[in-house]
């Protein structure tokens, strides 16, 4: 019942010019639930054919008018729109024409009809018209079907363009080849590498495009990635003027449905100022580096001089009281012998052993402070 009362494809146009053949099976088919339409011949039905139009039901005898604009109306229609016939024809015993005729005749500008001999009962009639509106509503399905496929492709070739836009726009190597090592896309970048159109690079293999030295550094890489690994890599790739650049490389592995590698996709970038960069950064690291050992020397040269000057100050001091000490000592003995030697000479000899016990104290005094001294040279215990 869905094709009786759908928003196109619902209509059924009649010519049966014959009496009132028309108005009777307009009248039935309504009576069914369908929406009929009467036509006076085939000019109207051309004029009357549109989207609406499910079924066009003619007797032969209305094959006897013009089927020029007929003919015009429906080649007119839409690839996908082939509007049914349904040809009600007599039997051979009482046609005044050939049935057989007017069935090639429409077979001419359609091959979408139903050829039904008269007299036929209601239920066959009902039966071939749901059928051919069941085959028109199809049409109307696969109209949308392939509205929507359209609608998809316009969007896929959209994003398609906009990412060739943006691909092209990057200063990026991309590309992607396949088991073949068939370049099969390449972005705007290569014509600035290679020398050549994007047109030539797509469907080279890439051992065409390297020198034999060239692509050796890459095969051990191309056959990684195609065994699913991802590669990174940086390899010289000269200017096509000779000046030297530096590439960094990226192979990425892509998988089918199924799970396998079907190609790889190919990022490259110029990596020689950042690669100068480095160099450059890493000198100045270097020289700073060594500015600062060089520093760190003469410092540490200068705290050697300043603890060794320290320690000679030290020493100095050190040396000044052991003078002083070793003064006050030899003052004793030297004292001592002096009023023995004076009092010797006088011809007193009394009282001389305390003068001797002083001499003698003192230079005990001093050979002590010697052994301390000797002690302290060698390091051990005061």
């Amino acid at each position: 019942m869905g094709h009786r009362t759908a928003t196109e494809g619902h209509r059924v146009l009649v010519v049966a010019p014959f009496g009132r053949d028309a108005e009777s099976v307009v009248r039935l088919l309504r009576e069914q639930g369908y929406d009929a339409q009467a036509c006076a011949d085939l000019d109207q039905i051309a004029e009357r054919l549109d989207e609406h139009v499910g079924v066009i039901l003619l007797t032969q005898e209305a094959m006897r008018g013009s089927t020029v604009r007929l003919r015009a109306a429906v080649a007119a229609q839409p690839a996908w729109s082939d509007v049914p016939f349904i040809l009600l024809t007599a039997r051979p015993s009482n046609a005044r024409g050939s049935a057989d005729a007017f069935r090639a005749q429409l077979l001419e500008f359609t091959g979408n009809a139903i050829v039904l001999e008269r007299p036929l009962g209601l239920s066959s009639l009902l039966s071939a018209t749901a059928s051919a509106m069941r085959s028109r509503q199809r049409q109307f399905d696969l109209r949308d079907r392939l509205a929507e496929l359209e609608a998809g492709r316009a969007a896929l070739a959209a994003s398609e363009a906009e990412l060739r836009t943006v691909a092209d726009a990057l200063p990026t190597l991309i590309a992607f080849i396949d088991r073949d090592e068939r370049y099969r896309f390449a972005n705007l970048a290569y014509e600035s590498w290679f020398g050549l159109p994007v047109a030539e690079v797509v469907g080279a293999r890439v051992r065409d495009l390297f020198t034999a030295e060239a692509y050796a550094m890459r095969a051990d890489g191309i056959a990684r990635a195609l065994a699913g690994e991802p590669v990174r890599m940086e390899l010289p790739w000269p200017h096509l003027d000779g000046r030297h650049r530096d590439a960094e490389i990226r192979y990425l592995p892509r998988r089918d449905a199924a799970g396998d590698v079907d190609g790889f996709h190919i990022f490259a970038i110029d990596v020689t100022e950042h690669k100068l960069t480095e160099k450059l950064l890493s000198d100045r690291v270097a020289e700073r580096t060594a500015a600062l050992e060089a520093e760190m020397a003469a410092r540490t040269e200068a705290e050697a001089a300043l603890r060794q000057s320290q320690k000679m100050e030290a020493v100095g001091q050190l040396t000044g009281g052991i003078a002083h000490d070793f003064n006050n000592m030899l003052t004793g003995v030297i004292g001592a012998m002096d009023i023995m030697r004076r009092r010797l000479a006088a011809g007193r000899y009394d009282d001389l052993d305390r003068f001797m016990d002083a001499a003698s104290s003192s230079a005990q005094r001093a050979a002590a402070l010697t052994a301390r001294l000797l002690a302290f040279s060698r390091r051990q215990s005061l």
